[in-house]
């Protein structure tokens, strides 16, 4: 990615992109991030799919997800996100699993 070539708020979505990823390797909702960081749900939300962040929530997320050394490769745009998909789907799954587990009906 040529960076000089992006907007800024393109950049910024980049960024809450790789925050996502980094809180999806972690195993961890949203809700579970937001509670780890104190900061509120919505705000984790926004972060990731808008890149509505100040550097201090990007600080106290990196801390969170025990990761305050990955500072450094969030910033480095040459990287490629090749697992995120591989994350996302498994996720995926292992959520449509929970949640389609039902009581078995008892015949009469």
């Amino acid at each position: 990615m040529d960076i000089a070539l992006q907007m800024d708020d393109e950049l910024c979505v980049f960024l809450g992109e790789r925050l996502k990823r980094e809180r999806l390797i972690n195993k961890m909702s949203q809700k579970d991030l937001a509670e780890l960081t104190g900061l509120s749900i919505d705000k984790v939300r926004r972060i990731e799919q808008k890149g509505d962040a100040k550097l201090i929530d990007i600080v106290t997320i990196l801390r969170g997800l025990g990761r305050i050394d990955y500072i450094g490769e969030l910033f480095d745009f040459e990287q490629e996100d090749s697992a995120l998909p591989l994350v996302m789907m498994k996720d995926r799954l292992n959520d449509r699993e929970r949640k389609r587990i039902h009581k078995k009906r008892s015949k009469k």
